[in-house]
């Protein structure tokens, strides 16, 4: 921590303050343990791997607008993103860190954001050194499982934009449909739908 700047560290004091207070809000289900990944709360110390996937152009282009980190700015945009996951988690849902097991590697993010209109989405990324590997479909199945069970998460939405053929085909293996097409972030962006008290077991395993 000592290379992070003095605004990214009082941002980051910021996230451990909030990561303290979601310890008395979310279940006692961490880390949760697939066949090759653990899920777990984001922590301070996850800022510089995270930052890292950050960096990376190939990887931000499907993330909000789809700007680009600035040179120099990725450990202040993962602290920034870090603390505002934790105030998710405050609220009841949180997107958390996923890690490769056999690495041990931080590989991205996972979980539930709301929207402005107050629907949950189910947001992730992942290094892309990562890709190609299935891991995005076993982060997202666990979740749904995990919203729907400690969460109470009944319907949830998926957002892409229409070029990001990867994650649209998480989306339909994982049993959602497409419900049409929205404006977000300045763009265009698939969105598609699931109930989760509807969703068969088989899409969650």
């Amino acid at each position: 921590m000592a290379t992070i700047a003095p605004a990214i560290a009082a941002m980051t004091h910021k996230a451990t303050e909030l990561h303290d207070d979601a310890a008395n809000t979310v279940p006692t289900a961490f880390p949760i343990v697939t066949q090759r990944l653990e899920i777990r709360p984001f922590t301070v110390a996850d800022v510089p791997a995270y930052a890292s996937i950050l960096a990376k152009p190939e990887v931000t282009r499907y993330l909000g607008t789809g700007a680009p980190t600035p040179p120099g700015e990725s450990e202040s945009r993962a602290a920034r993103w870090i603390s505002m996951w934790q105030e998710a988690e405050t609220a009841g849902l949180g997107v958390f860190a996923v890690f490769e097991r056999e690495s041990g590697d931080l590989i991205g993010h996972c979980g539930f954001t709301r929207v402005p209109d107050g629907r949950v989405e189910i947001d992730y990324a992942f290094d892309s050194t990562a890709w190609g590997k299935g891991y995005g479909t076993e982060a997202a199945r666990t979740m749904l499982e995990y919203g729907r069970e400690h969460l109470g998460v009944t319907e949830l939405i998926g957002m892409a934009y229409p070029e990001n053929s990867g994650s649209i085909g998480i989306f339909r293996k994982l049993g959602m449909s497409r419900f049409g097409t929205e404006h977000h972030h300045g763009s265009d962006l698939e969105i598609y739908e699931c109930d989760l008290r509807r969703l068969s077991e088989h899409a969650l395993n």
